[in-house]
């Protein structure tokens, strides 16, 4: 359990656990929703080869952050040389905290949702495909179930992923229809 000095960001008032484990949860005393995204830096509980390494020899190149620590990769939007430490994976690329900020500012927030998945549209395409193959009606029922738990910076389309679910769910009864007839 992490006891900490994050606090509201409005009344100041300590963050509760449900915050801290990264839940949209309202503050005990004055009811403004939020949460804590915490690196595991902060924790404390990092492998030694997130930690990143000391430099070796003159003409290795240095984190852009922490002179004395190695460069492991370079951000794939500004290009700084970032150490273990500092090196984000976000959705499979290698991005520094600057980068992050820019991206919440909307700066970079088109280059990350580009490659990023929309379930709510993957599973309606899915469904429409299930009206020629009826197999795929489960396919749109369980992308719509990941849509909700997935974790991407592309927005939810909520009604398409409804309207995928209804179709994925009709598709499937239909499908089953059609086959105690044809079995029975």
């Amino acid at each position: 359990m992490l006891t900490s000095p994050l606090s509201c960001i409005k009344c100041r008032a300590a963050m509760t656990e449900q915050q801290l484990a990264g839940h949209m949860e309202p503050c005990r005393s004055c009811k403004t929703a939020g949460r804590a995204t915490i690196f595991p830096a902060f924790l404390g509980d990092l492998p030694p080869s997130q930690l990143g390494t000391e430099l070796s020899e003159a003409e290795q190149a240095s984190c852009f952050h922490h002179e004395s620590l190695s460069a492991e990769v370079a951000c794939d939007f500004c290009g700084r040389f970032l150490c273990g430490l500092c090196d984000i994976t976000f959705t499979e690329k290698h991005v520094c905290s600057a980068c992050i900020e820019r991206m919440a500012l909307d700066e970079y927030a088109e280059q990350f949702t580009r490659s990023a998945v929309n379930w709510d549209v993957a599973a309606l395409w899915t469904a429409f495909a299930g009206l020629f193959l009826w197999v795929l009606g489960p396919v749109a029922m369980a992308m719509y179930f990941v849509a909700r738990r997935a974790q991407t910076v592309a927005p939810r389309v909520r009604p398409l992923g409804i309207l995928a679910l209804v179709l994925g769910v009709l598709e499937t009864v239909g499908a089953l229809i059609l086959l105690l007839m044809i079995w029975l």
